[in-house]
């Protein structure tokens, strides 16, 4: 009967082809290293330092999925190279295992076990120049896969906040308007005027639309605003009160005093 080998096994035979490979000479089976592979060795730090794979992952904000595929050597479950070779780090940082040592097995293990057309050949790029890719940090903060939607969500209520402010300012405004009393210029009479004549005309500008009233009495108003209207004048002093007004704003009201005083 023929003997199986293990996944371990087969590993092993795997890498000693790769070495006999580059080093020019006909591979010859040789006996079995009993080398414990990368899978095998953090499965025995964690279990020498009892810790649990929740624990860990929730320590390395990394799943607990990829830890075990990382103990497991199921390189094909984990994301990119790039992934792959940071959460290595961290997880041998977690378990005190020298990274130095286990950083060269693990760029054997890649090549043995990865299945190059699973990756875009970007990222197989990265297995190949070694020594001369720097790899990006990943933040023990958050998991990778978490998407960047932070930078969108801000724009996205920055954009609403400045619509709301505006909508906001344009009715504060538009209030405003209609609450102030509107102008009122009085050409004639003049203030403090002495007259001789019985029947005077007042006139003046206001904003279009307004009400114009002279002693609480309305008068007409063109299109423009103006409005001339006579009146009657009494013996002595005559205080006239003439006032605009629109439809919510409040009252603007000037005052003339006139002297009529007859002729002799």
């Amino acid at each position: 009967m023929k003997r199986q080998i293990s996944f371990k096994d087969s590993l092993t035979i795997k890498l000693q082809k790769t070495a006999e490979k580059k080093a020019g000479r006909r591979f010859q089976e040789r006996p079995l290293l009993k080398q414990k592979t990368i899978g095998e060795q953090l499965s025995a730090a964690r279990q020498a330092s009892k810790r649990n794979l929740k624990d860990l992952a929730l320590q390395l904000k990394i799943s607990v999925n990829y830890l075990s595929a990382l103990e497991s050597g199921n390189y094909n479950a984990l994301p990119s190279p790039v992934y792959i070779k940071n959460y290595l780090r961290l997880y041998c940082q977690a378990l005190a295992i020298p990274w130095d040592k286990m950083q060269k097995q693990y760029e054997q293990e890649i090549i043995v076990y990865h299945d190059k057309e699973s990756w875009p050949k970007k990222e197989q790029g990265i297995l190949q120049k070694k020594n001369q890719t720097t790899v990006p940090q990943i933040s023990t903060n958050s998991p990778h896969h978490q998407k960047p939607v932070l930078i969108p969500r801000l724009l996205k209520f920055g954009v609403f906040g400045i619509v709301v402010f505006g909508v906001v300012v344009y009715f504060g405004f538009s209030l405003l308007r209609l609450v102030t009393p509107p102008a009122l210029t009085i050409a004639s009479p003049q203030a403090d005027m002495i007259v001789s004549e019985r029947e005077l005309i007042i006139s003046g500008k206001s904003v279009p639309g307004a009400v114009i009233k002279i002693n609480g009495q309305a008068v007409a108003i063109d299109q423009d605003g103006k409005f001339s209207e006579a009146i009657v004048l009494g013996q002595g002093l005559n205080t006239i009160y003439i006032s605009a007004k629109s439809k919510l704003s409040q009252e603007n009201t000037i005052v003339r005093n006139v002297l009529y005083k007859e002729t002799e």
